[in-house]
């Protein structure tokens, strides 16, 4: 997916992700591809991986690690009826939503969450989940 470019002026060059609705400057397509199954756009993938680079540098940001990779991840989801019907998306969504549910709803730790994931993904429930229903079902 492409990001939408908006507007006159000072901005006209600015596009908005997809994913998160942010007004960012473009980069030169070679600077950074977004991740694969995501509808991030190039600039908004790149603040976020300096986001992750600040957290991994400080001890007392990486506590709330995990809140950030899920909520970066529900903002920026990817399209599940592209290709061929990618199940890493619904998977990948869906475990994102299940650990950020755990935290908001249920006080889960933050700090847990590495291990949440490795949990949920260990039960066969999810390994069954295979994407969206077809068209008409």
């Amino acid at each position: 997916m492409r990001a939408t470019e908006t507007g006159r002026g000072p901005e006209s060059r600015a596009a908005r992700c997809l994913g998160c609705g942010a007004l960012l400057p473009p980069l030169p397509a070679q600077a950074v591809a977004p991740h694969p199954y995501t509808t991030a756009f190039a600039t908004c993938w790149s603040a976020y991986g300096q986001l992750l680079a600040a957290q991994y540098t400080d001890p007392a940001r990486m506590l709330f690690h995990q809140l950030l990779v899920d909520a970066y991840v529900v903002q920026h989801p990817g399209d599940p009826t592209t290709g061929e019907r990618d199940r890493r998306v619904v998977q990948s969504v869906g475990i994102h939503l299940m650990t950020l549910c755990l935290f908001f709803e249920h006080e889960a730790d933050p700090a847990e969450g590495t291990g949440l994931h490795r949990r949920m993904v260990a039960r066969p429930a999810l390994a069954s989940c295979v994407g969206p229903p077809t068209e008409g079902t």
